[in-house]
């Protein structure tokens, strides 16, 4: 796969989300790489969503985002993610195929305060100046 940008090249403030991968070496890769950890943790500071699939929870982790959130997670790591004070949620048992895989139940951490816009009287969005 061919990389677009690297993490130098990124800001958090050019993305609206992020969605971080699962599996278990990808987590287990990133959660040890200072830079992917500062954007994380930037991303989910700035109020916007952070997504995580199977074992992705572990970088919540690191960055101590996870505690007093409702989490979702891959059945090895359950127990990580309730040490790090996060609330128990959905445990995912199956992902040994690639179609149950795909069925998997991400964490989605939404924003707990609006973002700096205001809704329009036509419903569509506009930035405050």
């Amino acid at each position: 796969m061919k990389v677009d940008k690297t993490l130098d090249q990124v800001s958090p403030s050019e993305y609206d989300a992020v969605v971080l991968p699962g599996g278990q070496i990808n987590p287990d890769l990133l959660r040890v790489e200072p830079k992917a950890l500062k954007f994380i943790k930037d991303i989910f500071d700035a109020k916007k969503i952070v997504a995580a699939v199977c074992n992705a929870p572990w970088l919540l982790i690191e960055t101590d985002i996870a505690k007093g959130q409702k989490m979702t997670s891959y059945k090895s790591i359950k127990t990580d993610v309730a040490n790090a004070g996060a609330k128990p949620g959905r445990t995912e048992r199956s992902s040994s195929t690639r179609a149950s895989s795909l069925r998997a139940i991400p964490v989605i951490l939404k924003p707990s305060a609006p973002r700096s816009s205001k809704r329009s009287k036509k419903g569509g969005t506009s930035s405050a100046a």
